[in-house]
């Protein structure tokens, strides 16, 4: 019986039920997201209903749910990545957890981003565009960061099977930056420095 080298060594374990929370955090952040943003559609779009009573309602608490579930996951992935000593993937769900905070305060506080009618209102809220308000456009960016942060660690990954590390994270990083580039920060940088 030699040695143990180091290869051998047992690496470090995971608690089950911290990747449990995470991923079940995230699958239910997405369901409260469909729904909230049905009911935006359902208002705004296609006039079905009013945003208005349990409409307004069921929007706000699924607004702020999945900004609370998103937390709750990067949090867990967060711990996860540092117990693997990944920092690179601790620090990219760090940003993402402060994005999913970003989106529980614009939900909580009843926040509309189109009250941000320009860059003015991003960087300095006041009582036409309240924090709340511009809650999202913070949210989005510390997505469309750590995205991209995410995109660019999986980049030479094998790319011939859909269902892969590379493709989720190019998913995500897709579905972060159309939203963030068409839906917040172009139509925002698109607005100048209107004021009120």
């Amino acid at each position: 019986m030699g040695a143990k080298s180091v290869d051998d060594a047992p690496g470090p374990v995971v608690p089950r039920w911290l990747v449990l929370v995470a991923d079940w955090s995230n699958i239910f952040a997405g369901i409260t997201l469909v729904i909230s943003f049905f009911c935006i559609m359902g208002a705004f779009t296609f006039k079905w209903f009013e945003m208005a009573g349990g409409v307004h309602t069921l929007m706000q608490v699924t607004m702020t749910a999945e900004g609370v579930l998103w937390a709750i996951a990067a949090a867990c992935i967060t711990k996860i990545n540092l117990i693997v000593n990944n920092a690179a993937g601790a620090v990219g769900q760090t940003i993402i957890c402060f994005g999913g905070i970003f989106f529980a305060i614009s939900g909580w506080s009843d926040g509309v981003p189109g009250n941000v009618i320009s860059i003015n209102y991003v960087l300095a809220p006041d009582s036409h565009a309240l924090f709340g308000d511009a809650c999202p456009y913070y949210g989005i960016t510390c997505f469309m960061v750590s995205t991209a942060m995410g995109l660019s660690g999986v980049w030479s990954l094998p790319k011939d099977q859909i269902v892969s590390p590379f493709w989720a994270v190019a998913c995500f990083f897709a579905g972060a930056w159309i939203i963030g580039v068409i839906g917040f920060w172009g139509p925002t940088i698109a607005g100048g420095e209107m004021h009120y």
